[in-house]
């Protein structure tokens, strides 16, 4: 079985390009998505998402209960098939800044896949070959322990340094993806022990193929690492000795991949994590980023979507769908802005 077979989600929802805007947007509410997909006589022959929604609907100033899908939807469909590699897959992506992407062979719809998906399995498959270097490690340290001092000694500390990158993120020294993961599913089943909510702030940098592209990656590598800190240092976060463990009612920020950041707010409702993210891109905008002028708004800035637990989700899962869709919302409503 290829990895995009693994990866996509094969319960695709999907519309008639008949069907009104009305009937797809209830479509995307009911099951909590980001788009569906068009097909006449089973064929997918379009998309239409959220971002039609606002900027062709809703820009329009079109009725939802008379508009057509067909009239709206982006039909120049890019689709994929499961023999399709994922990292060529996450690269064309992200140039094209697709969001999702049907699966299709032979005109048949298999399933769709999202760029969060092909994140996940890209830090997965960095943390699981980390994981089984310390193992090896481990396991050779107790082999040698009555054998060498030193040779023990060097280990350990080997075995240390490879325990941490299994909670960080190599460029910015933020937790990576996995370590995000555990903390929010615990946090969570904290949050639902004391009776306190949680709030997840899902951040991404406007406009960074823009700044990639004009200034390198060098730059933009810069720019991720300058960032982070940023982050880091208006946060909340407080550490145990132990890198794979985490203060209690502490702020987790960690790099969910590419430029998208997350920090979750244990013991914050929806109105206190607004407060923090108005906070963060004011900071963002008065920082000294090398060539932010020259972006396309004249700044550099970022765009957040926020979700609480647990009016907006029951499950880790549904909240960080939520922050993603509110995310998603921001960035085509004008960008610097949180939702």
């Amino acid at each position: 079985m290829s990895l995009i077979s693994q990866w996509m989600i094969k319960e695709v929802r999907t519309v008639s390009p008949d069907q009104t805007v009305l009937d797809a947007c209830l479509v995307m509410k009911q099951y909590k998505i980001g788009c569906v997909v068009v097909t006449e006589d089973k064929k997918p022959v379009g998309m239409f998402t959220e971002r039609d929604m606002v900027t062709r609907v809703g820009a329009g100033g079109m009725d939802v209960k008379k508009t057509l899908v067909k009239d709206v939807m982006s039909s120049q469909l890019i689709t994929a098939t499961t023999a399709t590699q994922a990292d060529q897959l996450y690269s064309m992506m992200r140039a094209r800044e697709i969001r999702h992407l049907p699966i299709v062979e032979k005109d048949v719809l298999l399933g769709i896949i999202s760029i969060r998906d092909l994140v996940r399995f890209h830090m997965q498959t960095v943390d699981k070959t980390i994981l089984d270097l310390s193992n090896e490690l481990s396991f050779i340290r107790g082999v040698l322990d009555e054998s060498g001092e030193e040779r023990v000694k060097s280990l350990y500390f080997e075995t240390k340094k490879l325990e941490a990158l299994v909670v960080k993120d190599s460029l910015t020294g933020l937790y990576n993806y996995r370590f995000f993961q555990e903390t929010i599913v615990d946090e969570i089943a904290r949050a639902k022990k004391f009776g306190y909510p949680l709030s997840l702030l899902f951040i991404d940098i406007d406009d960074f193929k823009f700044y990639n592209d004009k200034n390198g990656h060098e730059a933009g590598n810069t720019l991720l690492k300058q960032l982070a800190d940023l982050l880091r240092r208006t946060s909340r976060t407080t550490r145990l000795s132990n890198p794979s463990q985490m203060a209690a009612g502490n702020d987790t920020v960690a790099r969910y991949g590419g430029e998208e950041f997350v920090i979750i707010l244990p013991e914050t409702d929806k109105k206190g994590a607004f407060i923090k993210a108005n906070r963060i891109m004011n900071d963002v905008r008065n920082y000294s980023f090398a060539n932010k002028e020259k972006q396309p708004s004249g700044n550099l800035t970022v765009s957040i979507g926020i979700a609480e637990f647990p009016s907006e989700g029951a499950n880790w899962d549904e909240i960080v769908r939520k922050a993603d869709e509110s995310l998603y919302k921001a960035k085509y409503a004008g960008k610097d802005q949180c939702l």
